[in-house]
């Protein structure tokens, strides 16, 4: 059963499973369609353990893939094949199967130095059009989306409409979320703004309580996830599965 709340826009499934079913269909239809349209299509996935069983989904579905380019909402500056890396996570769960032949844009690289990562994501994710056909995001229950956390050092960039770059550094304060892992790479509120197709994949009580906090009054740079809920996108799909 799917049952959208009045009361906060959450679209409540029933099974983690239906979730995952419908919305690799929404994924599949809207990259078909910008094929359709434009001749390519591109998409920006988030990490975490809630999407891989869509990712696993979404790989199995037949599609023109070489047509997809796809790239990361935000990483780890960590090396690319480590455990916590968002970009192997991808590879191992998403590009497989029909999903092989689409085409990777990484954020991590193989630079020495944040800075240095970021500059070439940016020279990268330029050649792309914007806005996004699809963006895939999660949440955690301190309200961070991305790698937007509050009071990071570079979260003001990363939130500011007018930042002309798409991707940031950005260094967390160390907590039980972000782990050891406080330096990341994160794409920009103007980057991820206005996708043809925006869904917010959530999980758990403890994420719906989050979600309805951040619908409340209070300064986006508390709970980042704001600035994706404030921001009108075309087609915005807040999903929640217990």
């Amino acid at each position: 059963m799917i049952i959208s709340d009045p009361c906060n826009g959450l679209i409540h499934f029933a099974r983690a499973a239906q979730m995952q079913k419908r919305l690799a269909g929404l994924i599949a239809d809207r990259l078909a369609l910008s094929i359709a349209q434009n001749g390519k299509a591109t998409m920006a996935l988030s990490g975490g353990s809630t999407p891989r069983a869509l990712y696993t989904r979404l790989s199995d579905l037949p599609l023109a893939w070489e047509k997809v380019t796809v790239t990361l909402v935000d990483e780890r500056f960590v090396p690319t094949d480590d455990e916590a890396s968002n970009e192997k996570l991808v590879r191992e769960i998403l590009l497989q199967n029909e999903a092989a032949t689409a085409h990777f844009i990484s954020l991590r690289g193989d630079n020495e130095t944040l800075a240095g990562a970021a500059k070439a994501a940016n020279a990268a994710l330029a050649r792309l059009s914007h806005p996004f056909d699809v963006v895939v995001l999660g949440m955690g229950e301190d309200g961070h989306t991305a790698s937007w956390f509050a009071g990071a050092e570079g979260l003001a960039m990363a939130l500011d409409e007018k930042t002309p770059a798409r991707c940031v550094p950005i260094t967390a304060r160390k907590s039980t979320i972000t782990g050891a892992r406080t330096q990341r790479l994160t794409l920009t509120r103007s980057t991820l703004d206005k996708a043809r197709l925006c869904l917010l994949v959530l999980q758990g009580k403890d994420k719906a309580k989050a979600y309805d906090q951040a619908l409340q009054a209070g300064p986006i740079e508390d709970m980042p996830i704001r600035a994706i809920l404030r921001t009108p996108q075309r087609a915005f799909w807040p999903c929640w599965t217990p």
